[in-house]
């Protein structure tokens, strides 16, 4: 492990940090968000960004997380495989 690794885990262990998973925050409208898209689509293909919003994978709200403005280019190219695939 990197020397960088060694001290963070030090630290942590010294402050007495309990870990934790990643989540949103309490009463954040993404989760209300990820469950009303499930709801109306549940068989959408969800790209992401790089964001808070990115913990949708832990509520299956999202399906890809490439880069920071990746959903629209990852959306668009879905858009066009999906006309190639439907006729």
């Amino acid at each position: 492990e990197a020397p960088e690794t060694e001290m963070l885990k030090s630290a942590i262990q010294e402050l007495g940090i309990t870990p934790r998973k990643p989540m949103l925050c309490p009463g954040c409208p993404h989760r209300a968000s990820f469950f009303a898209i499930r709801q109306a689509i549940p068989n959408a293909i969800n790209p992401s960004d790089i964001g808070c919003y990115s913990l949708g994978v832990n509520q299956k709200g999202l399906d890809t997380v490439v880069a920071m403005g990746a959903s629209v280019t990852v959306s668009s190219g879905l858009s066009l495989v999906s006309r190639i695939t439907d006729d």
